[in-house]
């Protein structure tokens, strides 16, 4: 009945209505019937433009600021002020990565002298959008950076900027933050002060990655996004140790997250700050320990296993430890997480960096486990890997009945094993109800 009195309106007042869509609805809703999607047709046109254009962002303070913003790579004072001018754009971005360099100038003419501004971009948006001054009560700290819009790119901070700039992207869904500069006070205080607000900030947003070039603390930064209802996967690359007032930043309240997937590249996991971070995720699902040959303090697969153990065991599904050290003494066992399904690690931080006979391989797993992949196996003799393989086929059934395929990749000394050994060894284990390979 409601769509009847809707198509007995004029097509002036259809297309009337269309221009109040978000960019989500518009194209579902011309799929209603022939004569929505014949009278949408303009919108649809200017539509496909625009996601093209805006839906996939880079911004760079490092860019020039050019006359005109059409999506692409573009500075970041570039793309707020063209969704000021033209809030609906705003709606487009759906993925961003902001490349954050330098963070600050040390004048206004310093601004003009790089970009070669005049003072009309700064009141542009003013004139043609109402926009006066950006206003935040209830905060010290936030009440320092009240500033008019012409004075938010003369006090020289682009925290402010790239903040004000997630204020316009409702629909941004997956962002990559590329920092480049030590200082995160800023982009901490801004983001925590507006996650607090239930249900405004980056409402539709379910992946971000944190990469930090200068191997600093962004670990508060990581809290704060993991802290929004939205975001599903979190992930820190190049994240470095923490200090004790990072520590004590952590707002992340106890199971508050909604994060089900967590991936740290090159990063430190000390035990403190990392346990900070898994006792505020309600379910962890999955997550990925890369150091990528990043030489790092000898302890932090331990802390992060701990860490793991003891708020993510019975919620754990996939795990990956990868490129330890390979003196690492401490071997861990995963017989305790009893959800986990697929396992990727080194095979030192299960066997140990020395080699013996007497450690069972199955010792060490979950009986929940189906998949299990082990890195950089190094065959000392045919006897050693042969007595490793049958521990693990005469206790299949008993500690892993699970198990379903067992690899071993990057194996150093292959030639160490004969081809009939191996052929004869993987024919046992599909006896025993499990595939084995070694490459």
């Amino acid at each position: 009945m409601a769509m009847a009195r809707l198509l007995l309106l004029s097509n002036e007042l259809l297309q009337f209505i269309l221009s109040f869509l978000d960019p989500r609805d518009l194209e579902n809703f011309t799929y209603a019937c022939k004569k929505l999607h014949e009278v949408a047709s303009k919108h649809l046109e200017k539509h496909r433009v625009l996601k093209k254009q805006f839906g996939k962002v880079v911004t760079s303070d490092a860019n020039p600021i050019s006359a005109v913003c059409t999506g692409g790579t573009v500075h970041h004072w570039q793309l707020l002020k063209e969704v000021k001018l033209h809030p609906h754009k705003g709606c487009y971005v759906t993925e961003l990565r902001v490349e954050y360099r330098y963070g600050y100038w040390d004048t206004e003419y310093d601004l003009f002298d790089k970009y070669l501004l005049t003072y009309d971009d700064y009141i542009m948006v003013e004139k043609e959008n109402g926009v006066s001054d950006f206003t935040y009560e209830g905060s010290e700290d936030i009440d320092s950076w009240k500033a008019s819009w012409r004075l938010l790119l003369f006090h020289g901070n682009e925290d402010l900027i790239i903040t004000f700039l997630f204020m316009e992207l409702p629909s941004l869904e997956r962002l990559t933050l590329e920092v480049d500069c030590s200082d995160e006070g800023s982009f901490f205080e801004i983001f925590r002060w507006h996650a607090a607000l239930p249900g405004s900030f980056l409402p539709h947003l379910e992946s971000v990655t944190i990469r930090d070039f200068d191997h600093s603390d962004k670990w508060s930064l990581l809290s704060v996004f993991a802290a929004l209802p939205s975001v599903k996967s979190l992930f820190g690359r190049y994240i470095g140790p923490t200090d004790g007032h990072a520590v004590d930043e952590f707002s992340l309240k106890p199971r508050c997250s909604n994060v089900d997937e967590l991936s740290l590249y090159k990063s430190h996991a000390d035990s403190d700050t990392f346990s900070k971070l898994l006792h505020g995720i309600k379910s962890l699902k999955s997550f990925s320990y890369d150091l990528a040959g990043w030489v790092v303090e000898p302890d932090n697969f331990l802390a992060a296993h701990n860490a793991l153990l003891m708020h993510a065991k019975t919620s754990l599904e996939a795990l990956s430890f990868r490129d330890s050290d390979y003196t690492q003494q401490h071997m861990l066992s995963f017989r305790k997480f009893s959800a986990l399904r697929e396992l990727s690690i080194d095979f030192v931080l299960l066997m140990g960096s020395k080699p013996s006979t007497k450690r069972k391989l199955p010792c060490n797993l979950p009986a929940s486990v189906e998949t299990v992949t082990l890195f950089e196996c190094q065959i000392h003799s045919m006897h050693w890997f042969m007595s490793i393989t049958k521990t693990l086929l005469a206790n299949k059934k008993k500690l892993v009945p699970k198990l379903k395929e067992m690899r071993f990749v990057n194996t150093v000394h292959l030639e160490r094993l004969p081809g009939a050994v191996q052929e004869a060894t993987a024919s046992r284990a599909e006896s025993a109800g499990f595939s084995l390979s070694v490459m």
